[in-house]
């Protein structure tokens, strides 16, 4: 996926969270081949995570990592920086996570 694509799907799952008033977020980054490249991951912190906060009800966003390492978005630094403005979790488990999610 490019970058255009990658943003505008972030832009529809914001749209279709402020329809449906939707709270939470499950991102399944499990089959990831590559991390994001700086620009996108820039982008989703300063941009799109703060107008989807001040946009809707989003308040938790449950993570399961990509299986490579290297792939792997969540480093502790984005972790830190989401955690400022929301409840933030990583699991193993997609089980978990539904379970993290619907308690909140």
């Amino acid at each position: 996926m490019n970058s255009s694509e990658l943003r505008a799907l972030y832009i529809h799952t914001r749209n279709l969270m402020e329809h449906q008033h939707l709270c939470c977020l499950l991102a399944d980054h499990r089959a990831m081949l590559a991390a994001l490249d700086s620009a996108d991951q820039e982008w989703l912190l300063t941009q799109w995570v703060p107008e989807t906060v001040s946009r809707t009800c989003y308040t938790h966003y449950a993570v399961l990592p990509a299986l490579e390492p290297a792939h792997r978005l969540h480093t502790d630094p984005v972790v830190h920086d989401l955690r400022r403005r929301l409840s933030v979790a990583l699991f193993e488990n997609p089980d978990q996570a539904v379970r993290w999610l619907q308690t909140a």
